[in-house]
């Protein structure tokens, strides 16, 4: 979108806007007929209804659309920007959109047309200029209302479901807002980088060549944060990509946290992708990487790492057999709504209760696979007591201790972590 309207909102002379159906078809041809709008706008609009109708990742359908669009990489990029922009205040802007549609008399607006008003809100909220061929598109309540936001500014709060928001605030008293506040702030790019092979001024210099500015990550030894600029992996050198991957501070702080040493046998007991089991390898430990995705898994880890596809709860090992064991447990998320905010868009207090039960069964078979006086580190990227503390206190006291305090890890420092210490006495 380039275009910023100085116009202000008017009010038709005979009353409040009124939009008849033969108008609503209309400017429906003009979006979907006579391709009037940006490519990039009309490939956000079809990513928009299709996570409203199969509520599938927002990541996972921008890749399909552009796929199915042949989008470039540079369209590919904003038309992603322009759809975590909606996603991240989605529920307050589709707000100011039904306040302003029920003043009007006539036909509502066609669905794609509100969800054209609602890029244009969000655009603005994230200071990005309204395209002049949307406003036409726009019916006139729709338009003065992005004319008014363009004119005066706008500030959007994290569109957070009223469940989460009470939790949230249960939780972090007087810090919830703060907190809640950070989550609508988009997350900045973050490499984790294997220190034998280059340092962290090595993949700092190759960005800058790029018109990227890294910066080393202030609380993890083997991070480097993008702040400034983008990059494009397939122009870093190979030595740069091979040595480094995506990972976000408070992810890397989990593998940290482990403290896995040369000698011992470590168990990534939830692996995912590999990127924790990759760091708890950079020491020299003998490490384990199990994952119930193996396609996931087994194509992004190192040699030193042995993949094995398993469910959590039925780890093909002898009890007792590991020295150390991480449980980055499945959960809700919360604590990535920078990065994912459309997980506020599907995610429902119902999912909690069986998410929790889960986590509390992975932990219980982690410390089944632990030696006596080893050390279980459980994490989750969840902001929610449910899923980190009431998980933890079900196995302390049966044999089982804090051997730290719990931490947290909240934005806008990093992802949102929580990690607990435990050992088996």
């Amino acid at each position: 979108m380039r275009h910023r309207s100085k116009q202000s909102s008017r009010q038709a002379p005979n009353g409040p806007f009124q939009t008849t159906a033969r108008l609503a078809q209309g400017r429906e041809r003009v979006l979907s007929e006579t391709n009037a709008l940006p490519l990039v706008l009309q490939a956000a609009l079809d990513v928009m209804a299709r996570q409203r109708a199969a509520g599938e990742p927002l990541d996972r359908v921008v890749a399909d659309v552009a796929r199915e669009r042949h989008l470039g990489p540079r369209e590919r990029r904003v038309t992603g920007d322009l759809v975590f922009c909606w996603a991240r205040h989605a529920r307050t802007v589709q707000g100011l959109i039904d306040d302003a549609v029920s003043h009007e008399r006539g036909t509502v607006p066609r669905r794609r047309l509100l969800d054209l008003c609602a890029l244009c809100l969000a655009g603005i909220a994230n200071g990005v200029d309204v395209d002049a061929r949307a406003l036409t598109a726009l019916p006139d309540v729709l338009r003065a209302l992005v004319q008014d936001a363009a004119a005066t500014g706008l500030h959007l709060p994290s569109s957070l479901p009223t469940w989460l928001r009470r939790r949230l605030e249960a939780g972090f008293g007087v810090d919830a807002p703060a907190l809640i506040e950070a989550l609508a702030t988009p997350a900045v790019p973050v490499l984790c980088i294997d220190p034998r092979r280059l340092s962290r001024d090595d993949v700092i210099a190759a960005l800058r060549a790029q018109g990227a500015t890294g910066v080393p990550s202030s609380f993890s030894p083997l991070g480097v944060r993008v702040v400034e600029g983008r990059f494009s992996w397939a122009k870093l050198p190979a030595a740069v990509a091979a040595a480094c991957w995506p990972m976000d501070d408070g992810s890397q702080a989990v593998g940290l946290a482990v403290g896995a040493v040369a000698g011992e046998r470590v168990l990534d007991l939830c692996a995912g992708g590999g990127g924790k089991a990759r760091l708890l390898s950079l020491g020299g430990a003998d490490v384990v990487a199990a994952d119930v995705d193996g396609g996931r898994l087994l194509k992004s880890l190192p040699a030193q790492v042995l993949g094995v596809v398993a469910d959590g709860l039925r780890a093909p090992f002898l009890p007792a057999s590991f020295d150390r064991v991480l449980v980055d447990a499945p959960c809700s998320g919360t604590g990535t709504l920078r990065r994912a905010p459309d997980l506020a868009l599907r995610l429902v207090e119902e999912d909690l209760p069986p998410l929790v039960e889960l986590q509390r069964s992975l932990l219980a078979s982690a410390l089944t696979l632990v030696k006596a006086g080893g050390a279980v580190v459980y994490a989750t990227c969840s902001l929610l007591r449910a899923e980190n503390e009431d998980v933890v206190d079900s196995v302390v006291g049966k044999g089982v201790q804090r051997a730290k305090p719990d931490v947290h890890l909240l934005p806008p420092r990093c992802d949102g972590f929580f990690i607990a210490h435990l050992v088996r006495s």
